[in-house]
């Protein structure tokens, strides 16, 4: 984000919900649910056991207590308390109390094989249609439902924590003693009802401003100070040589009152056309000239002057934080193996241990007790987090010889250690996908990381790094019921009240999977708006919730959760709140207000494009002069002529017109359709990116409409007429016509996609050829992406440097991949679809057969696309000879 510095958020005070003898539950987190069913008799119920029977609830209680686990494959912590739950239940196998687990949502195969997985001894139910769930009024999962034998509900929890035996082990003794656990439960929550997360921070408390000072102090010392002492020193340049360094201080530390980059490198270039030869001074303006990376000559040149200072840093005993920070954009910059220009395997092994051994004499150097000092402690984590995981190991082993000169540092990196190990334990796959031994390796390097970070927090609580890294621990139930998220946040933002990863780790932690909810997202996000403190990202937060919400699977209405009551009014008045900010906060320069608001304009512009608010879009689009800021768009993703467009056509003069030729197509009435946008062209009011797209849209229909108007088997070509690339939509990267008539796609940063403008049907066969052009990086994956409405879902890739082709759910992909080595870089393809099951030919040999594609929604429109998803810039893919031909099933073709 462009804003001039980030704030804290506040303490967060969590009361118990649902529960007598401990105050916690979800995710070791202290939540407040008021079970509509807490003491009372649930209603009359039918339960579907694993092994297809019936039973009604009083049939399976049958004068006994019950408890019921509710979970499914989509949430991680449904899964992993599955074990746990089993262990409890044997434990009280021998007393008047049943166990049953209920998998809901999930289709029986999926259900019962976790069953199997966990070889449960309790008795396993199926809901798969989520019937008993909404019955028994359970809304967050895992979940667990306590009846006492009298049938009345005495325990409503939901959420995992790390002591749930002895917690859930002492209400099943109090249930069975005949406690009225409820009536307890009922007067708490009638007592405590509302739930604080965030609160205003005093003036004493610790902010990135504060932070900011500090660590431009210590900048000064490593930069003019060291540069006094140790510098090539020359009346031709000393005297701006110290003020450059000063401002190069102001930037490295993010200060308010810093200049542009693009304005240091200015500086720097007038003193290196002096000659001047002082190391820190030449790194300083490597430093800004690699920042700015303005052409393709500027980074090489950087680093060769970055190159040359690091060598003279050791040589002239400069602070060990400068070798470091030096050594380290080196190693990054000649490791990159996809670059094949700039990498060097030999300069990367050289500068990595010099990174190493830097970095090791910087860990007793740090002073926990000094917040100036935190310069040196987050360069070291800095490498360390770059650092392959196969060498995280390696690299804590040697640094834990120091955990008593330094024991915040190090118990923090064997905290990260571990966390990294943990998730590797588990693996990448959703919670379903996960074997009993990865939970097992999960929980085993969750309590190790628990033990770490809790030394390190202890060793400087000052710091909210640790704490911070223990809502991870604390989601995945690694912590004790009283020491959950909430306190975790709360101990990170005593530290820093704006600390941004704790508030970004809260709200992953408060996602469903990990048994939070959107309400709970969404109710954080309004009391950080509510601070106010828009000097920094706190109020942001509401935002940076919602779009979470919009992208979460677990949100049935997707991007429509914009247009909930309230939502957009919430994050239109943040938008708003900052837009303030920038016009009257007087500490900013007028480079900082003028990106400020950019940034927050285009951000209030995809929430007002989301909402349907496309009046005041267009407002938002003429102050920005229709150039919106790629950092907030970047967040929905979203294109920005996809944004224009959409939003001047329902704005401008001819937004009726072109609503009608829309529904036209919606009716799939394409040739009436293509009629329509005829007459709208013929129009000159249109703005021009709107009458491109509608051409392009046109000359899409009508290959729909030659392709329904075709003998079966005819094929259809793809490729445009002219350099426009007419029927393709840009979604990513540059996209041209070749004198060939092939389109040819160059790669941004977002990849390069584009997007066919119409929905071919069900079944068709697409055939082509794939070429790797130029680039600067190893060949990488390229193919076929199908698009819904909005995002890709499915996709048909080959990776021509990995040997690998793949199909399937885009989010997914990795899990479907099978060997192919193509014959070179031209490639010939045949993609067939029938209504989701796929054939796949290339190089003339089929490589995949009948696959049916997983979550594929026939009642969806499917638009095809070519190109690639890299992160990098200028590589290259030629899609020649481009047909489409529709398919019926007795076609015989092999």
């Amino acid at each position: 984000m462009l804003l001039p510095v980030l704030p804290r958020v506040a303490p967060a005070i969590a009361f118990a919900a649902c529960c007598v003898l401990t105050p916690g539950v979800s995710n070791a987190q202290i939540h407040l649910w008021s079970h509509p069913l807490l003491g009372i008799k649930p209603p009359p119920c039918q339960i579907e056991l694993s092994d297809g029977s019936q039973i009604t609830l009083p049939q399976f209680r049958s004068d006994n207590a019950v408890l019921l686990y509710f979970w499914n494959t989509s949430s991680e912590l449904g899964l992993m308390g599955l074990p746990k739950i089993d262990a409890i239940a044997q434990r009280f196998s021998d007393r008047r109390i049943r166990f049953l687990a209920v998998n809901t949502g999930d289709d029986l195969d999926e259900a019962n094989r976790s069953y199997e997985e966990f070889r449960l001894s309790i008795p396993t139910a199926v809901d798969p249609s989520g019937d008993l769930r909404r019955l028994l009024s359970v809304p967050f999962l895992p979940s667990i439902l306590m009846i006492d034998k009298g049938g009345i509900v005495q325990v409503a929890d939901y959420g995992l924590h790390r002591d749930l035996n002895s917690t859930l082990g002492g209400k099943i003794e109090a249930v069975l003693a005949g406690q009225s656990l409820a009536a307890e439960s009922l007067r708490r929550i009638r007592d405590e009802s509302t739930r604080i997360y965030v609160l205003p921070p005093g003036d004493d408390a610790y902010t990135v401003r504060k932070l900011s000072e500090d660590k431009y102090q210590y900048h000064h010392r490593t930069l003019v100070d060291s540069y006094k002492k140790l510098g090539k020193r020359n009346a031709r340049w000393d005297t701006d040589a110290i003020a450059f360094l000063d401002e190069t201080a102001k930037s490295f530390a993010s200060k308010v009152d810093r200049k542009t980059d693009e304005a240091l490198e200015s500086i720097g270039k007038t003193l290196m056309d002096r000659d001047c030869d002082d190391p820190v001074v030449r790194y300083a303006y490597a430093v800004m000239l690699y920042r700015n990376n303005r052409d393709k000559h500027a980074r090489p040149k950087a680093i060769t002057i970055i190159e040359q200072s690091h060598g003279d840093f050791s040589v002239l005993g400069y602070p060990t934080h400068l070798k470091l920070a030096a050594a380290r954009m080196l190693w990054n910059f000649y490791r990159d193996q996809d670059n094949k220009k700039q990498y060097n395997a030999k300069k990367a092994k050289r500068y990595l241990d010099r990174c190493w051994h830097q970095s090791l004499e910087a860990i007793p150097i740090d002073d926990p007790e000094s917040h100036q000092s935190r310069v040196i402690a987050e360069n070291v984590l800095g490498f360390f987090s770059e650092l392959p995981p196969g060498l995280r190991g390696n690299y804590f082993f040697t640094a834990n010889k120091m955990k008593d000169l330094s024991p915040w540092l190090v118990n923090l990196i064997g905290g990260q250690m571990h966390l990294d190990k943990a998730w590797q334990a588990r693996g990448n796959g959703w919670a379903s996908e996960v074997t009993p031994e990865g939970w097992k390796g999960f929980e085993d390097h969750l309590q190790r990381a628990e033990n770490c970070l809790r030394r390190a927090w202890k060793a400087c609580p000052e710091r909210p790094h640790a704490a911070t890294e223990m809502i991870t621990v604390a989601m995945a139930g690694g912590t004790d019921a009283d020491e959950g998220v909430d306190f975790w946040f709360r101990q990170a933002t005593e530290a820093q009240f704006d600390y941004w990863p704790a508030y970004a780790k809260w709200l992953h932690a408060m996602r469903p999977r990990w048994g939070g909810s959107h309400n709970e997202m969404l109710e954080f996000g309004q009391q950080c708006a509510a601070t106010g403190r828009c000097d920094g990202d706190v109020p942001y937060t509401l935002c940076d919730a919602v779009i979470r919400i919009m992208r979460d699977r677990h949100n049935p209405v997707g991007e429509r959760y914009i247009q909930k009551p309230g939502v957009y009014q919430a994050v239109r008045n943040v938008c708003n709140q900052y837009l303030d900010e920038a016009q009257n906060n007087e500490t900013l320069q007028d480079w900082q207000r003028s990106n400020m608001k950019h940034w927050w304009r285009s951000m209030w512009l995809a929430f007002a494009y989301h909402a349907g608010q496309y009046q005041e879009a267009r407002r938002l689009l003429e102050l920005i002069e229709f150039k919106p800021h790629d950092d907030p768009f970047g967040k929905f993703p979203l294109d920005a002529d996809q944004v224009i467009f959409a939003v001047m056509s329902r704005t401008g003069p001819r937004k009726n017109q072109i609503a009608e030729a829309v529904a036209a197509i919606q009716s799939k009435q394409y040739s009436a359709a293509v009629e329509k946008l005829e007459a709208v062209l013929q129009n000159d009011d249109l703005y021009p990116l709107v009458a491109d797209r509608l051409e392009s849209l046109q000359v899409a229909l009508t290959w729909r409409v030659a392709l329904d108007q075709s003998d079966h088997g005819t094929e259809i070509s793809l490729l445009p007429s002219d350099d426009r690339v007419l029927g393709w939509e840009k979604v990513s990267g540059e996209w041209i016509r070749r004198p060939s008539g092939a389109i040819r796609g160059i790669s941004q940063t977002t990849g390069m996609i584009a997007r066919c403008q119409v929905d071919f049907g069900p079944r068709w066969e697409l055939s082509g050829e794939i070429v790797h052009g130029s680039s600067p990086y190893a060949a990488w994956d390229a193919g076929i992406f199908l698009y819904d409405s909005n995002e890709v879902t499915h996709a048909v890739l080959f990776n021509p440097t990995e040997r690998w082709v793949a199909v399937g759910p885009m989010d997914d992909l990795d899990d479907h991949q099978k060997p192919f080595k193509p014959k070179n870089n031209e490639v010939p393809f045949v993609i067939r679809m029938n209504d989701g099951v796929v054939n796949v030919w290339l190089d003339y040999r089929r490589v995949v057969k009948d696959k049916q594609l997983e979550e594929w929604n026939p009642a969806e429109s499917h638009f095809i696309a070519i190109g690639a998803k890299y992160h990098y810039a200028d590589a290259v893919l030629n899609f020649r000879d481009l047909r489409i031909r529709s398919w019926k099933p007795f076609d015989a073709q092999e």
